[in-house]
């Protein structure tokens, strides 16, 4: 049986979830599209959609770089000019 003191705990953090989600949604707003939307709410806890929301969000901000540069090291690509015909076919 929870205990009174169990069951305030519980309803604290049932509030503090709602409104971290009330406050990543709204930040969310101006990156609005089909990802938040194809999300079904009704089957995740507030706490699991408020990590996919920072998550999300946090994508949005980061800084844009180019794709070679999200590998450590850095990807490198040589021209396509610099290749003869048998290593483009690879």
């Amino acid at each position: 049986m929870a205990r009174m003191s169990d069951s305030r705990f519980s309803r604290s953090d049932d509030v503090d979830h709602l409104l971290l989600n009330a406050r990543l949604r709204d930040e969310l707003e101006p990156y609005f599209d089909e990802s938040i939307t194809r999300l079904n709410i009704q089957d995740l806890p507030t706490s699991v959609e408020n990590e996919y929301l920072a998550s999300m969000l946090a994508w949005e901000r980061a800084p844009v770089v180019p794709i070679a540069e999200w590998f450590e090291p850095e990807l490198r690509i040589a021209h396509p000019d610099a290749l003869d015909d048998a290593a483009l076919h690879l």
